[in-house]
């Protein structure tokens, strides 16, 4: 009964691996980010969203790096439809509206299914990520992968100090109790 079991386990491995889309990434997409004063913070390295069919749906993200420091973005689109627009990728300092980004300000226009290197962070440490809508006359989605990976938010990086300080506690504390 087990020799199932046994078969199936390396090729689902296998299909992991090398089975091309096997995972999901989480979804950040939450209404409302249709401009830069709404945008969501972005603190993992790959993201699912998806836009209408409409010209004015937008998606925006904010994207916390270290200044000065190199970065590469690959889009993939996940419908038969490739989003309406391209990935904007932008300095924040230059947004003046949902569709208008001031001269200089604007650092990329990636294309979907590919890869966008060497792209530099801005002194303020933030990238700006802007999708629109209007392709066709369906739902769009996409997945946005960022390398190297975002910095986490200050309260994540507390919490990770913190659990690490818990579990050396415990540690000591169970090297100290006497073994029966």
């Amino acid at each position: 009964m087990n020799t199932p079991k046994r078969r199936l386990l390396p090729l689902a491995i296998a299909t992991a691996l090398f089975g091309g889309k096997a995972w999901a990434a989480p979804i950040l997409d939450i209404e409302p980010n249709g401009d830069w004063a709404s945008a969501i913070p972005v603190n993992i390295p790959s993201f699912e969203g998806s836009v209408g069919p409409f010209n004015f749906d937008r998606d925006f993200y904010r994207v916390t790096l270290v200044p000065g420091s190199s970065f590469d973005i690959t889009t993939e689109s996940l419908t038969a439809s490739v989003p309406g627009d391209s990935l904007r990728v932008f300095d924040p300092a230059f947004y003046v509206g949902p569709d208008t980004i001031a001269p200089g300000g604007l650092l990329a226009i990636i294309g979907w299914n590919t890869t966008a290197l060497n792209m530099t962070v801005p002194v303020g440490g933030v990238v700006g990520l802007r999708v629109a809508g209007g392709g066709s006359n369906q739902l769009e989605g996409y997945r946005i992968t960022i390398d190297p990976p975002p910095i986490p938010a200050p309260a994540t990086i507390a919490l990770t100090m913190v659990g690490a300080a818990a579990l050396a506690g415990l540690r000591r504390r169970q090297k100290r109790k006497p073994s029966r």
